[in-house]
């Protein structure tokens, strides 16, 4: 094993705080709350109420509409019909094991487009209902780690609360095992001896 093998063990412990506490990039003294699962269901549900509010307000010519922008045309009804898709897409794979974030990037990122539209045309009819679709979007958002309207090549990520208990239970596997893995590298490499040393204390500190 070389010094780079064991760095990248030794770093691995502050990556799985990160990971678990499932904001990358968050600095010490924000605060988090994290949702439950319980909790990320009920706001889809509200989202889904909220869009068929949304729907029944629009405008039929509106529905029946093509949007025309710069780089791309929106068939309304189609479009509306997709992000139905994408909602059931979410209800049917949401569960302890899996999180959907893939599904939920897909469905901020349609919602964006909408989101753009009627914040362009504040006046249309069911301009009013979006607000609460998109106040609900941003709340999801937020346990997905990023932001509603979602920014180009952002990436939705959420661990379910399985796989939250079941990371929290293999770090406190880790302390004991990696100590052992780097004493045992380090042995007969007096090279290497600071960074066993390091690394076992910061473990032992972690374990206490």
């Amino acid at each position: 094993m070389n010094v780079m093998s064991i760095h990248t063990r030794v770093v691995m412990l502050p990556t799985l705080d990160v990971l678990l506490l499932g904001t990358a990039g968050a600095s010490s003294d924000e605060s988090f709350a994290r949702s439950t699962d319980g909790q990320v269901k009920k706001l889809l549900e509200a989202i889904a109420d909220a869009e068929r509010k949304f729907v029944k307000t629009l405008d039929s010519k509106f529905k029946d509409s093509v949007l025309r922008g710069p780089n791309r045309e929106v068939d309304v009804e189609k479009y509306l019909q997709d992000f139905d898709q994408e909602k059931k897409r979410i209800d049917d794979r949401f569960c302890d094991k899996y999180s959907a974030s893939a599904e939920v990037g897909d469905l901020l990122t349609r919602a964006s487009t909408m989101h753009s539209y009627v914040r362009q045309h504040p006046q249309m009819k069911g301009a009013s209902e979006w607000d609460e679709v998109a106040e609900n979007l941003s709340r999801l958002a937020i346990d997905y780690g990023v932001t509603f309207p979602l920014a180009a090549g952002a990436a939705a990520r959420r661990i379910g609360d399985r796989e939250l208990m079941e990371s929290i239970e293999a770090v406190g596997k880790l302390p004991g095992s990696l100590q052992k893995t780097l004493q045992k590298a380090a042995k007969g490499t007096p090279t290497l001896t600071s960074v066993s040393a390091t690394g076992s204390a910061d473990l032992e500190a972690r374990s206490a």
